[in-house]
């Protein structure tokens, strides 16, 4: 009970004994109600006492006013009948049947008649006269790979070719700073890709390069920055917080002059450089670790393999993650070469050679030379076979490609001859030539054909 809730008791009762007990417990407690109800107490004993004026006049002109009045009873006003609620109910139900069954009536009476029709069977092709479709040429991804591949080139021509790049320097180099150094490059270059698109318009993809960014940068650079030695992770750590935090201004300038909708899908790759860079000047760990996409395209296959590979320590695991590399090198330059990017597959190829090369053969070399008593002999010898079967995915997929195709792919196979000779042990003899362009190859033509008219 509160005090506004009780004034209009105190005003409304005529003696406290006819006031409700909530209230008679409230005036215990209030003082100011307990005031107001002995003032109203003393008011009402006031008024009662006065005396009314005598006033012959105006008790005269009241007489005079009520015997000219007809004082009658006002009739008593009779509400309207109504019809109950049952009886509208069934108007309603009556007048909705009839207007159904009129409708089902008068459909029954324009509706056309219906025709029986039986089912024939369609004529038989002769299979003798039916043309052959031609079979449609499609890459095939290596059977190691450790992710699934899409089937189809997504990105811009050129971009593959710079990621090939800087895996080869993840698979050559293996101190934690020139790692980090490569996949930071990496991650600029895909970055710069994404803003370009945006800039453009083209905004299908730019969804999947984001993302792709954002797993560089937290599943690449950050961990291997985590592999740099404690003194000197520091100043590393600092130089690469202003770098990202240079890319996310310049990247937020740019989005300031889009679109809202290309702006906004370029909002989480300036939040992952500010988040990335936030936790290398502190030297704290990323808790959230962004997943795969499934299927990958070429590109995200490729750049994951890298990552792996900048993540193997020992001369063994890395050869072996550097033959799975160049089998997603393989798949990524027979992908460009199908769609009518041959130099960007001859990029890859050289790319592809030099994995081959110092990525497979030379850390194998190293694991040779510390195994004197062969006990790693079959390891070496499974490596060695994956790195050879990374370069089968070019030469089965060369018998398969189309006129437009071939170029690519024997630019690609001639530049890694030399690193696939070092990584499975077995060079080409001289003389012999590569296997492609042998008379017998499933790629070459009938004998005496030629591609010169």
């Amino acid at each position: 009970m509160t005090c506004g809730t009780a004034e209009p008791w105190l005003l409304a009762a005529r003696s406290a004994e006819a006031l409700p007990g909530e209230v008679r417990q409230h005036l215990s407690t209030c003082s100011h109600c307990l005031g107001l109800s002995s003032q109203l107490r003393k008011l009402h004993d006031a008024t009662t006492k006065l005396i009314p004026l005598a006033n012959s006049a105006t008790r005269a002109r009241l007489d005079a006013a009520l015997s000219r009045t007809l004082q009658e009873q006002p009739p008593v006003s009779v509400p309207p009948r109504t019809m109950p609620r049952w009886g509208v109910r069934a108007v309603v139900g009556i007048a909705a049947a009839l207007l159904v069954a009129g409708g089902w009536i008068g459909g029954r009476m324009t509706s056309p008649k219906l025709v029986s029709q039986v089912a024939t069977e369609p004529p038989k092709q002769d299979s003798k006269l039916a043309p052959k479709q031609p079979p449609i040429p499609s890459p095939q991804p290596p059977a190691i790979s450790q992710y699934a591949l899409a089937p189809y080139p997504a990105l811009a021509p050129g971009l593959v070719a710079k990621v090939a790049r800087y895996s080869v320097s993840v698979a050559t180099d293996p101190l934690p700073t020139s790692q980090l150094d490569a996949l930071n490059n990496l991650a600029g270059e895909v970055r710069a890709d994404a803003v370009g698109r945006a800039a453009a318009g083209d905004l299908e993809q730019l969804p999947r390069l984001v993302g792709l960014h954002e797993r560089i940068l937290k599943l690449g650079v950050a961990r291997q920055l985590t592999r740099i030695p404690e003194q000197a992770r520091t100043a590393v750590g600092i130089r690469l917080s202003e770098g990202l935090n240079k890319s996310a201004e310049e990247a937020a300038t740019v989005a300031g002059r889009l679109l809202p909708v290309a702006a906004e899908l370029l909002q989480p790759l300036i939040a992952s450089c500010r988040e990335v860079g936030l936790a290398a000047r502190d030297n704290k760990p990323l808790l959230i670790s962004p997943a795969w996409p499934s299927p990958a395209t070429p590109l995200e296959s490729l750049v994951a393999q890298t990552i792996r590979t900048a993540e193997a320590e020992t001369p063994l695991s890395r050869a072996d993650e550097s033959s799975q590399l160049a089998a997603a090198l393989a798949h990524a330059l027979t992908v460009l070469a199908v769609a009518d990017m041959p130099d960007d597959a001859a990029r890859v190829g050289g790319a592809f050679d030099s994995v081959l090369e110092n990525g497979v053969a030379i850390n194998l070399e190293r694991v040779e030379a510390g195994d004197p008593s062969g006990k790693l002999r079959k390891e070496v010898a499974d490596v060695r076979e994956r790195a050879g079967r990374a370069t089968d995915v070019l030469e089965r997929n060369l018998s398969k490609a189309p006129p437009a195709a071939r170029a690519g792919l024997e630019r690609a196979l001639a530049a890694s001859v030399r690193g696939r000779g070092k990584a499975t042990g077995k060079p080409a003899g001289k003389g012999n030539g590569p296997t492609w362009k042998k008379d017998d190859h499933p790629g070459k033509g009938p004998p005496g054909w030629s591609k010169k008219p």
